[in-house]
């Protein structure tokens, strides 16, 4: 009893230094306006195609998140578009389209760029701002500022010098010592009190000896599922179809989802991610009949729940191996730091063929121990889907096949084997089918040129380095990462070694590790170009491609960590390494965006409106039955049969 009582004092004092760390975070995690505006009482005049205004900035201080300029509107609704961009050192950092309809006249819009300039203290600022299809009368401006606060701002217009410059605030990302300083102290304090005397494995045992374990896994994808809502919700707020999203929705709504889901794509097939969206489309019409207004919401729930699956797959997986391992596993599949690019991944379906194969390497391992021939079937069919839906599966399902031959050849018998890697070895056989295709795969990176100054920071830092110190990103140099991706090999190299009469350790490090080295090939040479897009340790665009493979570079260090501790000083090594994991991703920007992400898209409404706009423009037209609706981003549009439009915006 005495002992219990400890335990549950313990768990309480978890809750409530995790619910301070959250309030802290939260606090301190506030962006900075420093605001050079003052009442205007003139504007730089109307803003009509042709007309190009520059002002330049100096910036005063480090990490400019964004800017908020006065427009003005004229007291009417305009149509027109703007075109913004921002430059800092002759390289345009980003570019904004705003619809003047969503403007509000004599009001600050709010521009965030989709990453912190972190170094921009003292640098010129310009903002370059023209118009595609602005006329007189269909046209906003902007107030002047003649005060000139910041005595380093130029305007002119046309390459006309003007006296002021535009009114504006400059939004500046937090630098506070004291945020860090206190996050570190209090994940401290957590560690302390989770690792002591093995309190995860007791808090385990209590929970499964008092209730069935299926109910402490539904508390956890609950959990797990309420944080990832908590990380983004705007897809639940601002219901939209996005990018891919969109387009392959007009294709289910029309053609089967088998031929759909393999010929999406020209390069190679995207099943998984067409079987979730066809989920989706089959309960929309259920509930909602042909009304798509909702599809998208349903899509973010899909997304979440795929996710939180997964994060359990990876929970139970490493429970029977180490509990800690486990609770990171789960921790860092659900907190896995997205940069600024976590609204194209989290809600979203499109992308979450990157953690396809990672849900395979956790079913695989599990597959290695398990002996109900049913679950095999369905660890295998599931496995065939991720393989048709990112291919780096097919050589991670084929590196099963090897490994588990080659540890257990002892004992190996030939017929069993091959009964039992049937579904595997058919998968690895429509590989060699269908490998001409993928050959021909540039993954994203078409058009963009190679630049090998930014090799070691793309192919190691962003893939091996940034998920275990996001926080510290933008202090790393090349040196730094080479010496920490040593560090790495010489304890993977250790762990191997030191495991090797452990087979069933052996085996999940072995999986994970030649996983992750398949995974990093099929990452890096495909998309060599996106080294043109680094730009020295100063962003982690794009995010979204390199997610899958973090959580697989987090997990084996967590393994290897934990094979070294237990031969040394048991709990120790890994409960340092979850601190300092935990420090740094609590501390990575944009972690917890709620309903405010920093890539973002709402600038023509949610999808409803879209579809509205889009029939209202074309109801004249009674010879199509179809109609073009714009999506998100910019430029994406898709062709939505006039049924589905009708029951959409009654």
């Amino acid at each position: 009893m005495e002992k219990d009582k400890k335990i549950h004092y313990r768990i309480a004092a978890f809750t409530l230094i995790f619910l301070f760390s959250i309030f802290f975070y939260f606090n301190f995690n506030q962006s900075k306006i420093i605001d050079n505006s003052t009442v205007p009482t003139e504007h730089i005049g109307e803003i009509v195609s042709g007309t190009v205004i520059e002002q330049t900035i100096n910036l005063p201080r480090n990490n400019l998140k964004g800017i908020q300029i006065n427009f003005a509107t004229f007291e009417r609704v305009n149509t027109s578009e703007l075109n913004i961009e921002f430059i800092v050192e002759n390289r345009i950092i980003e570019r904004k389209v705003i619809n003047t309809s969503e403007l509000v006249d004599n009001s600050f819009e709010n521009i965030l760029f989709l990453d912190t300039l972190t170094k921009s203290k003292s640098k010129d600022l310009i903002i370059k701002i023209s118009s595609v299809d602005g006329k007189p009368g269909n046209a906003v401006t902007i107030w002047k500022n003649m005060k000139l606060l910041n005595h380093g701002d130029k305007l002119t217009i046309n390459s006309k010098d003007i006296n002021g410059s535009i009114n504006y605030k400059l939004v500046f990302g937090s630098t506070n010592w004291l945020k860090v300083l206190l996050n570190f102290v209090l994940f401290l304090s957590l560690i302390c009190i989770l690792f002591r005397n093995n309190i995860l494995e007791k808090y385990y045992k209590i929970i499964k000896a008092n209730s069935k374990e299926i109910l402490f896994f539904i508390l956890l994808f609950i959990v797990g599922f309420l944080f990832l809502f908590l990380r983004n919700s705007d897809p639940f707020l601002n219901p939209i179809l996005y990018a891919e999203e969109g387009v392959w929705t007009s294709y289910l709504l029309e053609k089967d989802f088998i031929e759909v889901g393999l010929n999406a794509r020209d390069d190679f097939p995207v099943m998984g991610l067409i079987i979730l969206m066809k989920i989706g489309l089959v309960i929309s019409k259920l509930v909602f009949g042909l009304d798509l207004s909702y599809l998208p919401i349903i899509y973010g729930i899909i997304s979440l729940t795929f996710i939180t699956f997964v994060a359990l797959t990876g929970f139970y997986i490493m429970k029977k191996i180490s509990i800690k391992s486990a609770v990171i596993t789960y921790f860092f599949v659900i907190f896995v730091p997205l940069g600024g690019d976590g609204n194209e991944v989290l809600g979203r379906i499109l992308n979450l063929g990157f953690l396809f194969p990672v849900a395979t390497v956790f079913l695989l391992i599990a597959r290695f121990h398990i002996k109900n021939r049913y679950i095999k079937i369905l660890i295998d069919i599931f496995n065939i889907i991720s393989c048709l839906t990112l291919p780096v599966s097919f050589v991670i399902v084929g590196t099963y096949i090897i490994l588990n031959i080659f540890l257990n050849k002892k004992k190996i018998n030939l017929k069993k084997t091959l009964l039992d890697l049937m579904l595997p070895i058919v998968t690895c056989l429509l590989f060699v089918i269908m490998v001409p295709s993928f050959l021909h795969s540039k993954g994203g990176s078409e058009g963009l040129s190679t630049n090998l100054s930014h090799l070691i920071e793309f192919s190691i830092g962003r893939i091996f380095i940034y998920p275990l110190a996001s926080v510290a990103w933008t202090k790393f140099t090349d040196f730094k990462v080479l010496i920490i991706f040593l560090i790495y090999i010489i304890l993977l190299i250790g762990a191997v070694i030191i495991s090797y009469s452990n087979k069933r350790h052996l085996l999940s490090i072995l999986l994970i590790f030649l996983s992750t080295f398949i995974y990093w090939i099929g990452l890096v040479i495909p998309r060599i170009g996106f080294t043109s897009i680094f730009n020295g340790y100063q962003s982690t665009f794009p995010d979204r491609y390199f997610y899958g493979i973090n959580i697989l570079v987090v997990v084996l260090l967590t393994l290897v960590l934990d094979e070294i501790g237990n031969h040394f000083k048991k709990g120790f090594v890994i409960s340092c390494f979850a601190c300092l994991l935990l420090f740094s991703v609590f501390n990575t920007s944009h972690l917890i965006e709620l309903n405010k992400p920093v890539m973002s898209w709402n600038e023509r409404g949610v999808l409803k409106n879209n579809i509205q706009m889009a029939y209202n423009e074309n109801k004249d037209d009674k010879k199509s039955d179809k109609v073009l609706i714009k999506i998100y981003p910019e430029g994406w549009t898709i062709n939505l049969p006039i049924k589905y439009v009708l029951a959409t915006i009654k």
